[in-house]
């Protein structure tokens, strides 16, 4: 697994190492930043490796802090997002609150 931070991939360097990558997360918040066109391009690169792609978790709890889950997770699915984490590193998560966004996730 790698992060991208959305800077400067060098598709040549990067296709010597992808058959060692199963999943690239698209790091912190940055799909709420990024050009729509620009992030579905990427994912759809990633994707053409056979290399699954994922959100960093920091965008499911921005999106819980701003009660924009719904939004958020149909921009995801609509980008190709293969995988959403959820995590508590910003805010506070709940065991029970974990399991609600896996089932809402999924």
């Amino acid at each position: 697994m790698v992060i991208d931070r959305l800077y400067g991939l060098v598709r040549e360097e990067f296709d010597q190492v992808s058959e060692h990558v199963d999943i690239v997360e698209i790091g912190w918040g940055l799909p709420l930043v990024w050009k729509e066109d620009a992030l579905a391009a990427r994912i759809k690169y990633y994707r053409k490796s056979g290399i699954r792609v994922s959100t960093s978790g920091t965008l499911l709890e921005h999106s819980i802090f701003h009660n924009s889950v719904e939004a958020t997770l149909k921009k995801v699915h609509k980008l190709g997002f293969d995988l959403v984490e959820i995590s508590d590193g910003i805010i506070d998560l709940s065991q029970e609150d974990k399991i609600r966004f896996s089932k809402e996730v999924k």
